[in-house]
């Protein structure tokens, strides 16, 4: 095997860090060290297996998630961040859809995209991020990607005093409805979840920090679950130490720890991963 002198952070093909894909890291960083030596459009699939049997549920249920993040965003007002910054100054409150969100940690360029961030005149008070799943657990990469949407949120001089950060878990079975909104009903959605979210951290203070919500009623039949928690700078920095830190080539990939995660890694079906726990079995 040729040894690899170049940091990952020099075969990222991006020009900045996406936080989807240092929040990857959350799940396994050896698929991402894999995916490095050949990008292809999704780091869990292999440059040329795309079309493979194996890949093609991966892909649908990438392609699901994207389906209701365009429905959820597509009546959006568009906006410049002039017109934004100003408004927030005047002190209104807004909620933006698709925020663009850049900055850097230390020195490596990190940029993102969060789902929805509302702000009460300057003060962002809540990050959602949507996750179109059957689970109801809060996986680290989720937690990630939001402490990280927070920092810069942080680093683009909004105060973060009282951050609350919610991943909404919408169930894959209800497909239809996700694909399918107006925009009256994804504002009041959006508005729902805010509200149900900053209702649930004022109510039960004893959670401290760590609040779950078992199910929304959105629409007829349609429900959604909520994982809250307040943002933490130190938590992120101390995130952020971690995951650069591979980024930067100060230390090798951490593998996936979990043999299910192996069993079903397409790296470990081509044989491209020497350190998988499991054979692979779909």
């Amino acid at each position: 095997m040729v040894e690899k002198t170049e940091r990952p952070i020099d075969r990222y093909p991006h020009s900045s860090l996406y936080v989807s894909d240092v929040a990857q890291q959350g799940y396994c960083e050896k698929q991402i060290d894999l995916w490095l030596d050949n990008p292809g459009d999704l780091i869990s699939v292999p440059a040329g297996m795309e079309k493979e049997t194996q890949a093609k549920r991966q892909v649908e249920l990438v392609d699901q998630g994207t389906e209701f993040h365009e429905s959820v965003t597509g009546g959006a007002v568009p906006l410049s961040w002039a017109e934004v910054e100003e408004m927030l100054k005047a002190g209104q409150s807004l909620t933006i859809l698709e925020t663009g969100l850049d900055g850097s940690y230390p020195d490596l360029p990190i940029a993102g995209r969060a789902d929805a961030v509302c702000f009460d005149g300057w003060n962002a008070s809540c990050v959602l991020e949507y996750k179109v799943t059957d689970s109801n657990q809060l996986y680290p990469n989720h937690r990630i990607q939001l402490l990280l949407y927070g920092y810069l949120l942080g680093q683009q001089t909004f105060n973060i005093d009282d951050l609350i950060l919610v991943c909404v878990l919408v169930p894959r079975r209800n497909r239809g409805w996700t694909g399918s909104l107006t925009p009256d009903q994804a504002e009041k959605f959006v508005e729902k979840v805010r509200t149900q979210a900053r209702t649930l951290v004022s109510t039960y203070p004893q959670a401290k920090g760590n609040w779950y919500h078992p199910g929304i009623r959105v629409d007829r039949g349609v429900e959604v679950r909520l994982r809250v928690f307040k943002y933490s700078k130190r938590e992120a920095k101390r995130e952020l130490d971690s995951l650069t830190d591979y980024w930067l080539g100060k230390r090798e990939p951490k593998p996936a720890t979990t043999p299910r995660k192996c069993e079903i890694c397409l790296y470990n079906a081509a044989g491209l991963c020497s350190v998988a726990l499991t054979p692979y079995r779909g």
